[in-house]
């Protein structure tokens, strides 16, 4: 393990303005900086935090837009203070079978006092109400879906009686997307008169990344249907996200991120998993592995989503050749007159590296650029070094390249799967 991290930090990354000298590794990223695309950040957390732990210096630089948790294992107060929407899991206080608790069908009396006494607890704090997590997974749920959709009924009902016709609840949380369970819900609740204000569901297959894009244009559909109006869908969450195996992979965080935007999702969460040593990143305070344990010092994956979130705010239009090396520009950075691009090679390619010709178009929509005839190019990159820390990205001299007609053009090379690189566009 220690000599791949070695190879890694000593590949050369070259810049250049002629074309990649590997024609068939070749892929390309087109930029458009005329053309805004606003969209929420994907960057939220199951779990990761306490009151103190870790520290705000590691959390404020990533923007979260979600936590999800049970109030007790993340503190509503510092979620308040940091920002950040909350989602509470409600099954989380009530307990699961694979754990011994006794199912909410056994007694829906029972269920509908606890969700009550709960209610009357939370009141004056906002958020979502995530009503049961996972429910085709038989730790979490073996009754039938129609005795969850019935769970969740209750529940709704109860949530909108004591906290008011504002309260947003929503389900089912399955693990992986289950349109069947989604739809099932919505007929139940369309039935009998209750609401499903978020969708959710985790996407944590190890399947195509990619594909997260279509099934949330999928589930859009549920939104904009007519005869789901009354159930007041708003929003779709993918309140899990991740796979184990890609949790420390910058590449594959960010194009989760970017699958995640370019479906439409309005919020998404970090799930947590065992590290290599079968210790869970849930309850270690370390924003679900971002962080190492003890130390809370960076991955790579946290210098990437830091990257991420420095730009999700200014996001513009970006077209590449190829689903599985994506790239996200951003029309400003974390440094004053700046602009962004990330790009990121994840799993699923048929090449291990490849070359990436990267076209920078409209360059004149950029303040900072209006006018000039160069711009200056700075290169971060985001190594896979799995749970090792990282001090700071790896980066190179910033390379002058020309501005003809508003566009500009170079080549990244040695573009390694799972690694991300931060391309930051400067004054010359």
């Amino acid at each position: 393990m220690a000599r791949r991290f070695a190879g890694l930090a000593a590949l050369a990354l070259c810049l250049a303005t002629a074309p990649a000298a590997h024609a068939g590794h070749l892929q390309t990223v087109r930029v458009g900086f005329a053309t805004p695309l606003p969209t929420p950040s994907m960057v939220g957390f199951v779990h990761g935090m306490d009151m103190v732990r870790p520290g705000d210096e590691m959390i404020e630089p990533l923007a979260p837009a979600l936590w999800r948790g049970k109030l007790r294992d993340v503190p509503y107060q510092r979620v308040a203070e940091i920002g950040g929407r909350y989602t509470y899991i409600l099954s989380d206080r009530w307990g699961y079978p694979g754990d011994g608790a006794r199912a909410p069908y056994e007694d829906f009396a029972r269920w509908e006092r606890f969700v009550r006494r709960t209610a009357v607890a939370s009141q004056g704090l906002a958020g979502v109400w995530d009503v049961w997590n996972e429910p085709n997974e038989p730790h979490f749920w073996r009754g039938t879906p129609e005795e969850l959709y019935e769970t969740y009924r209750i529940a709704e009902n109860v949530l909108r009686e004591v906290l008011g016709p504002d309260v947003v609840a929503g389900g089912p949380s399955t693990l992986g997307w289950r349109g069947d369970w989604i739809a099932g819900l919505l007929e139940w609740c369309h039935a009998r008169g209750c609401q499903v204000n978020v969708l959710s569901w985790h996407e944590l297959s190890g399947g195509s990344i990619p594909a997260i894009e279509a099934r949330l244009e999928q589930m859009r559909a549920f939104v904009q249907a007519r005869r789901y109006a009354p159930l007041r869908v708003q929003e779709l969450h993918v309140n899990e996200a991740i796979i184990a195996a890609d949790q420390y992979r910058p590449g594959e965080v960010l194009g989760v991120m970017h699958y995640l935007e370019a479906g439409g999702a309005d919020a998404a969460a970090r799930t947590c998993w065992d590290d290599l040593s079968g210790q869970s990143n849930c309850y270690n305070e370390t924003l679900a592995g971002l962080l190492v344990p003890g130390s809370f010092k960076p991955r790579s994956a946290w210098w990437a989503t830091k990257a991420y979130a420095a730009g999700v705010s200014s996001r513009v239009l970006t077209r590449f050749s190829d689903p599985h090396v994506v790239g996200l520009a951003s029309a400003r950075s974390d440094q004053p007159r700046s602009a962004q691009l990330l790009i990121a090679h994840m799993r699923g390619h048929s090449r291990q590296e490849v070359d990436v010709r990267v076209t920078l178009r409209k360059l004149g929509a950029l303040p900072f650029l209006r006018g000039e005839q160069k711009l200056r190019v700075a290169i971060e990159r985001f190594p896979d070094t799995g749970e090792l820390p990282l001090s700071r990205p790896h980066t190179r001299r910033p390379a002058i390249v020309p501005i003809e007609r508003g566009e500009a053009t170079l080549t990244l090379h040695h573009v390694r799967m799972h690694d991300a690189y931060r391309l930051r566009l400067l004054e010359p």
